[in-house]
Protein backbone atom coordinates (compact mmCIF):
# COMPACT_ATOMS: atom_id res chain seq x y z
CA UNK A 1 0.00 0.00 0.00
CA UNK A 2 1.31 3.35 -0.91
CA UNK A 3 0.10 6.34 1.06
CA UNK A 4 0.72 9.18 -1.49
CA UNK A 5 2.14 8.65 -4.76
CA UNK A 6 2.46 11.35 -7.56
CA UNK A 7 3.44 10.44 -11.40
CA UNK A 8 3.59 6.69 -10.92
CA UNK A 9 6.50 7.59 -7.88
CA UNK A 10 5.25 6.07 -4.51
CA UNK A 11 6.34 8.54 -1.97
CA UNK A 12 8.29 6.26 1.02
CA UNK A 13 6.70 5.40 4.33
CA UNK A 14 10.01 6.53 5.95
CA UNK A 15 9.49 10.14 4.31
CA UNK A 16 6.24 10.73 6.07
CA UNK A 17 6.72 10.60 9.41
CA UNK A 18 4.56 13.80 9.86
CA UNK A 19 2.46 14.32 7.42
CA UNK A 20 -0.40 17.18 6.69
CA UNK A 21 -2.26 17.73 3.67
CA UNK A 22 -4.94 20.58 3.40
CA UNK A 23 -6.91 21.39 -0.01
CA UNK A 24 -8.38 25.00 -1.60
CA UNK A 25 -10.52 25.59 -4.06
CA UNK A 26 -9.52 26.75 -6.89
CA UNK A 27 -11.96 29.22 -8.78
CA UNK A 28 -11.81 32.76 -10.50
CA UNK A 29 -14.61 34.83 -9.75
CA UNK A 30 -15.87 38.36 -8.41
CA UNK A 31 -18.25 39.58 -6.14
CA UNK A 32 -20.39 42.26 -7.67
CA UNK A 33 -22.45 44.57 -5.01
CA UNK A 34 -25.49 45.76 -6.94
CA UNK A 35 -27.83 48.61 -5.83
CA UNK A 36 -28.36 50.92 -2.59
CA UNK A 37 -28.47 47.98 -0.87
CA UNK A 38 -25.25 46.93 -1.70
CA UNK A 39 -26.27 43.56 -2.15
CA UNK A 40 -23.66 40.86 -3.24
CA UNK A 41 -23.84 38.51 -6.24
CA UNK A 42 -21.20 36.39 -7.06
CA UNK A 43 -19.34 36.02 -10.34
CA UNK A 44 -18.05 32.61 -10.98
CA UNK A 45 -16.11 32.28 -14.19
CA UNK A 46 -14.50 28.89 -13.43
CA UNK A 47 -14.14 26.79 -10.54
CA UNK A 48 -14.26 23.26 -9.19
CA UNK A 49 -10.31 22.19 -9.32
CA UNK A 50 -8.27 22.02 -6.68
CA UNK A 51 -4.58 22.92 -4.99
CA UNK A 52 -3.13 20.89 -2.77
CA UNK A 53 -0.03 21.23 -0.43
CA UNK A 54 1.51 18.26 1.35
CA UNK A 55 3.97 19.00 3.95
CA UNK A 56 5.57 16.38 5.57
CA UNK A 57 9.30 15.57 7.63
CA UNK A 58 10.88 11.84 7.73
CA UNK A 59 13.56 9.99 7.78
CA UNK A 60 13.77 10.20 4.10
CA UNK A 61 13.60 12.49 1.26
CA UNK A 62 10.65 11.38 -1.19
CA UNK A 63 12.36 10.62 -4.16
CA UNK A 64 10.31 13.31 -6.06
CA UNK A 65 12.79 16.05 -7.34
CA UNK A 66 13.44 14.82 -10.47
CA UNK A 67 9.60 14.97 -11.50
CA UNK A 68 8.93 17.00 -15.16
CA UNK A 69 7.37 19.92 -13.40
CA UNK A 70 6.33 20.71 -17.14
CA UNK A 71 4.23 18.25 -16.76
CA UNK A 72 1.08 16.63 -15.93
CA UNK A 73 1.21 13.89 -13.44
CA UNK A 74 -1.15 12.00 -11.02
CA UNK A 75 -1.77 12.25 -7.62
CA UNK A 76 -2.70 9.61 -4.84
CA UNK A 77 -3.45 11.86 -2.02
CA UNK A 78 -2.72 10.57 1.18
CA UNK A 79 -5.82 13.31 3.14
CA UNK A 80 -9.59 12.84 2.67
CA UNK A 81 -12.33 14.97 1.38
CA UNK A 82 -16.10 14.66 3.02
CA UNK A 83 -19.31 15.43 1.84
CA UNK A 84 -22.20 15.52 3.67
CA UNK A 85 -26.04 15.00 3.17
CA UNK A 86 -28.67 12.54 3.29
CA UNK A 87 -28.42 9.02 2.56
CA UNK A 88 -29.03 8.85 -0.93
CA UNK A 89 -28.03 12.60 -2.21
CA UNK A 90 -24.31 12.50 -1.55
CA UNK A 91 -21.83 13.24 -4.41
CA UNK A 92 -17.97 12.32 -4.09
CA UNK A 93 -15.44 12.63 -6.62
CA UNK A 94 -16.38 10.61 -9.57
CA UNK A 95 -14.20 7.05 -10.55
CA UNK A 96 -11.16 9.11 -12.37
CA UNK A 97 -11.21 11.76 -9.11
CA UNK A 98 -10.89 9.31 -6.76
CA UNK A 99 -8.31 6.68 -5.54
CA UNK A 100 -9.91 2.92 -5.52
CA UNK A 101 -7.00 1.31 -4.36
CA UNK A 102 -7.09 -1.02 -1.43
CA UNK A 103 -7.15 0.11 1.47
CA UNK A 104 -8.34 4.05 0.26
CA UNK A 105 -12.08 3.10 -0.15
CA UNK A 106 -14.83 5.84 0.74
CA UNK A 107 -16.67 5.43 4.14
CA UNK A 108 -19.60 6.12 5.49
CA UNK A 109 -20.59 7.78 8.80
CA UNK A 110 -24.09 8.38 10.37
CA UNK A 111 -23.85 11.70 12.26
CA UNK A 112 -26.04 12.03 15.65
CA UNK A 113 -26.04 14.73 18.27
CA UNK A 114 -23.05 13.59 20.40
CA UNK A 115 -21.11 10.95 17.72
CA UNK A 116 -20.87 9.21 14.74
CA UNK A 117 -21.46 5.68 13.25
CA UNK A 118 -19.23 4.09 10.66
CA UNK A 119 -22.39 2.76 7.94
CA UNK A 120 -22.16 0.72 4.45
CA UNK A 121 -21.90 2.65 1.64
CA UNK A 122 -21.64 2.00 -2.09
CA UNK A 123 -20.45 4.16 -4.68
CA UNK A 124 -20.86 4.59 -8.34
CA UNK A 125 -18.38 5.32 -10.93
CA UNK A 126 -20.02 9.01 -10.82
CA UNK A 127 -19.95 9.47 -7.94
CA UNK A 128 -23.33 8.95 -6.11
CA UNK A 129 -23.52 7.49 -3.10
CA UNK A 130 -25.90 4.81 -1.09
CA UNK A 131 -25.56 5.17 2.35
CA UNK A 132 -27.17 1.89 4.45
CA UNK A 133 -29.42 4.42 6.72
CA UNK A 134 -29.09 4.49 10.47
CA UNK A 135 -32.32 4.82 12.75
CA UNK A 136 -31.89 8.20 14.51
CA UNK A 137 -29.08 9.66 12.62
CA UNK A 138 -29.10 13.20 12.01
CA UNK A 139 -27.35 13.18 8.44
CA UNK A 140 -24.46 11.36 6.71
CA UNK A 141 -21.11 11.78 5.49
CA UNK A 142 -19.15 10.43 3.44
CA UNK A 143 -14.83 10.55 3.17
CA UNK A 144 -12.67 9.82 0.57
CA UNK A 145 -9.50 10.19 -1.19
CA UNK A 146 -8.80 11.92 -3.85
CA UNK A 147 -6.83 10.94 -7.22
CA UNK A 148 -6.00 14.08 -8.72
CA UNK A 149 -4.00 15.45 -12.40
CA UNK A 150 -1.96 17.64 -10.95
CA UNK A 151 0.85 20.28 -12.31
CA UNK A 152 3.75 20.80 -9.66
CA UNK A 153 3.53 24.40 -8.67
CA UNK A 154 6.55 24.03 -6.15
CA UNK A 155 8.52 21.78 -4.61
CA UNK A 156 11.35 22.17 -1.78
CA UNK A 157 13.34 19.68 0.13
CA UNK A 158 15.02 20.99 3.60
CA UNK A 159 17.22 18.96 5.40
CA UNK A 160 17.37 19.65 9.21
CA UNK A 161 21.12 18.40 10.44
CA UNK A 162 20.14 18.86 14.34
CA UNK A 163 17.93 16.21 14.17
CA UNK A 164 18.78 13.79 11.37
CA UNK A 165 15.32 14.25 9.51
CA UNK A 166 14.33 15.71 6.55
CA UNK A 167 11.41 18.44 5.35
CA UNK A 168 9.67 19.15 2.50
CA UNK A 169 6.49 20.26 0.84
CA UNK A 170 4.69 19.44 -2.78
CA UNK A 171 2.08 22.19 -3.79
CA UNK A 172 0.07 20.89 -6.97
CA UNK A 173 -3.02 22.42 -9.02
CA UNK A 174 -4.97 20.05 -10.23
CA UNK A 175 -5.66 20.86 -14.45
Amino acid sequence: MSYISIGGLSVPLDSVLTFSQSYQPIERSTIHRLGTSGTGVKQTLYGGKLRTTISATGWTLPGLSALDRTAQHVLLCGATLSNSGGANDIKIGDISRRRTDSGFEPVAYAIFADNQVKTPVSVDVNGNCTITEVSGSLYYKVDWYPRLTVLIADFTEDTQADSATFAWELVAEEV
